[in-house]
């Protein structure tokens, strides 16, 4: 056990095969139709076959992500694809685990059966699925469920996981493991016992800070993120979790802390882990790992013990899923599709002549009309990044002066006064018999009116007003708010930027050339939805074109 702690240390300082200066994501997923995607698969048989679950439908691609095709769209309103799992001993077979129920396919997804489903709402949604030899297992928000072939009813496993939540489940040689909200069970493959391997609570003591707020059992976002193992000689075991990521190497009995460094642990949503030879990680002994994390901040490889971004090309932080091919190409789902990373290969970067990337902004209008290197894709008289943050601020209305104007107002409110205004009229006495004269006579008697104005004043209001507290709240999901949009604009604003770079190397009337262009279309409209489009238009009045653009300070 020691010499293997020893070895999994290596991943802090081994190269894991491409370095996050250089490596671009490229885009993919032709045929897609929704935005996000939630998870991914890659055919253990065929790299080139992968599958993509969204919120209303599974994907397949034959061509490695190039292009997709609908196989499966779920019954119901809420039908988002949770897991994809695909037999390595059973080709052909795979089954999606949904919403809706668990379907299963036995020719490559040409054709799919419902094969569980209940009327409770809690019980049907599936959130991970797997099989071993003739049984399948499979999580869901009330407890595992399982089911021999042989059998027609599905049975709930008795004990520990009868009840509660499983987001995931991943299996070695010897066990199947099951993570619920902040526990990891493994159920012994030959015994069929169920044992507790992890705790959230047991393992913030082994490094992390242990005077955290503990996550609920019940929390529906889980403080377990993702389990991975590698399948290789050794069955390295690793979990992501809100408060850290654990690796054992002894099927769970012992767990160590991995680094954390900058890696944004609220935000994990996935782990890929693989071992690799000795000749890809230095001098470092055999079975050494390669890690990468998906975050709501984008993909992280861990190198020489600090996880690095891997964000060029990506033109969003949100990774839901990141999974990696035997050789190498590495996968991820997004909230704006999918999108690859070739084995240490990229695209050049600012490949453009010295003249071209520093031209002035006279001398890139004038070449407005040139058909040659960097004539119609000089960007330098475009709007700084600054200059599109303000724009995005504007538009979204998230400007920090309107918390501060917000608090202004609510101490000078106490010194306009509560008005209230009432009127009474009494007219039981308007009409009455008058009894003196014979006979009587009806007589109209006097409206009475009674009206009155207050005015109230709290002076307490100028010491401190209870609006603060409201403030208070808002302004902490303002500046959220913010930091996402500001996050998100600034990632498609250098993508945008990288994409006219890299043009200004290519050949006209080229194939890359035209999807390049068709990039930068793409990248300046998702630029526009969060400007209002006021990106578009202050780069026409830059250009010296007729413009109504809006002045943004």
């Amino acid at each position: 056990m020691k010499g293997r702690l020893a070895v999994i240390f290596v991943i802090v300082f081994a190269s894991l095969g491409f370095s996050s200066n250089t490596a671009v994501w490229q885009k993919a997923a032709r045929g897609i139709y929704e935005a996000e995607v939630l998870q991914m698969t890659i055919d253990p048989q065929d790299e080139q076959v992968i599958y993509a679950g969204t919120a209303r439908a599974l994907y397949r691609s034959l061509n490695g992500g190039t292009n997709f095709e609908v196989i499966l769209r779920p019954s119901g309103e809420q039908a988002a694809v949770n897991d994809i799992y695909i037999p390595e001993d059973r080709p052909g077979t795979m089954y999606a685990a949904t919403d809706a129920g668990l379907y299963a396919s036995r020719d490559n997804g040409q054709n799919w059966e419902r094969i569980y489903f209940s009327s409770s709402e809690e019980s049907r949604r599936c959130l991970a699925v797997l099989r071993f030899q003739n049984t399948i297992y499979l999580g869901t928000e009330d407890g595992v469920r399982f089911k021999d072939d042989a059998a027609t009813e599905w049975r709930a496993v008795n004990g520990r996981l009868s009840k509660r939540l499983v987001y995931h489940t991943a299996q070695d040689r010897r066990f199947i493991y099951f993570a619920t909200g902040q526990k990891l069970y493994n159920f012994n493959k030959q015994t069929g016992e169920v044992r507790q391997v992890f705790s959230l609570g047991a393992a913030e003591r082994l490094g992390t800070d242990e005077n955290a707020e503990e996550p609920s059992e019940g929390d529906s976002d889980g403080s377990i993120r993702a389990v991975a193992i590698t399948n290789g000689e050794y069955n390295d075991l690793l979990l992501g979790t809100t408060k850290g990521i654990y690796w054992s190497g002894d099927f769970g009995d012992e767990w160590r802390p991995l680094p954390g460094g900058n890696l944004a642990l609220d935000g994990l949503t996935a782990l890929s882990a693989r071992e690799i030879p000795s000749d890809e990680c230095g001098n470092a002994p055999e079975g050494c790992l390669k890690i990468l994390a998906g975050t709501h901040k984008g993909v992280f490889s861990l190198e020489h013990g600090q996880w690095m971004p891997l964000y060029k090309g990506m033109e969003t932080g949100t990774v839901n899923d990141v999974t990696e091919t035997r050789r190498g190409t590495v996968y991820a789902a997004t909230a704006k599709g999918i999108f690859y990373l070739s084995n240490g290969k990229a695209l050049p970067f600012l490949s453009g002549t010295s003249e071209q990337l520093h031209a002035t902004p006279a001398q890139t209008r004038n070449d407005q009309t040139h058909t040659g290197h960097g004539g119609r894709y000089g960007f330098l008289h475009e709007p700084t990044v600054n200059d599109v943050h303000a724009m995005a601020i504007h538009y979204a209305e998230v400007h920090p002066d309107k918390i501060s104007n917000w608090r202004a107002l609510a101490r000078t409110r106490a010194l306009l006064p509560d008005l209230s205004v009432g009127l009474d009229r009494d007219a039981t006495e308007l009409f009455h018999w008058d009894t003196g004269p014979s006979p009587d006579a009806l007589r109209r008697g006097r409206d009475f009116l009674d009206w009155g104005v207050t005015l109230s004043w709290n002076l307490a209001d100028l010491v401190w007003s209870t609006d603060q507290t409201t403030i208070d709240s808002r302004s902490k999901l303002m500046v959220e708010l913010r930091e996402d949009i500001l996050n998100e604009v600034t990632r498609l604003y250098f993508e945008r930027r990288r994409v006219q770079a890299d043009l200004l190397a290519q050949e006209e009337n080229t194939l890359f050339r035209a999807d390049q262009e068709m990039r930068v279309a793409e990248l300046t409209a998702l630029i526009d939805a969060l400007t209002g489009g006021a990106f578009s238009r202050q780069i026409k009045e830059r250009d010296g074109e007729p413009s109504r653009a809006t002045k943004f300070h």
